[in-house]
């Protein structure tokens, strides 16, 4: 997972908590599909992360 300039490698069972406007994106590095289970957390301001989604 990236988020601004830091790289997390996830394992399964793994989570991440981060501010969704920061720029971020995911990808598998395995030889198969990964399953992502993304929760979103709605809270004052989050007009500007759900934007940031809609807009990239």
């Amino acid at each position: 997972y990236h988020i601004g300039n830091q790289v997390y490698a996830l394992s399964p069972g793994d989570t991440l908590l981060f501010e969704a406007t920061q720029p971020h994106c995911f990808l598998s590095m395995g030889k198969f599909p990964a399953i992502v289970l993304l929760v979103f957390q709605a809270s004052e301001g989050s007009h500007l992360a759900r934007r940031y989604h809609l807009d990239t």
